[in-house]
């Protein structure tokens, strides 16, 4: 459980990140933290918001399922949920 928490400390995201290779690289280390640990909902999340930052959508978008099934708590749930509704253009996936 503490490699899935540090890798997650380590992820790019446009804010702090613009090179795609160092997205790539912490995608890879949260890859590797969830072989660990793999019903570690922040650390979909955090993969997650690294796929999204380099295009990789479908991929983002799986990785919240996996996240909202094994969020921990509402903090979790409602972070995963807020990310998918950013990476659906702000509402949800549903037209609105």
């Amino acid at each position: 459980m503490k490699s899935a928490r540090l890798s997650c400390i380590f992820v790019c995201t446009p804010k702090n990140r613009k090179d795609a290779g160092e997205i790539e690289r912490a995608i890879d280390s949260l890859e590797k933290a969830l072989e660990i640990s793999p019903e570690y909902a922040p650390a979909y999340i955090s993969k997650a918001k690294a796929l999204a930052a380099i295009g990789r959508r479908d991929l983002a978008l799986a990785d919240l399922g996996k996240a909202l099934r094994y969020a921990a708590n509402d903090a979790q749930r409602d972070e995963a949920l807020r990310l998918l509704v950013q990476i659906n253009g702000g509402d949800g996936g549903l037209g609105r």
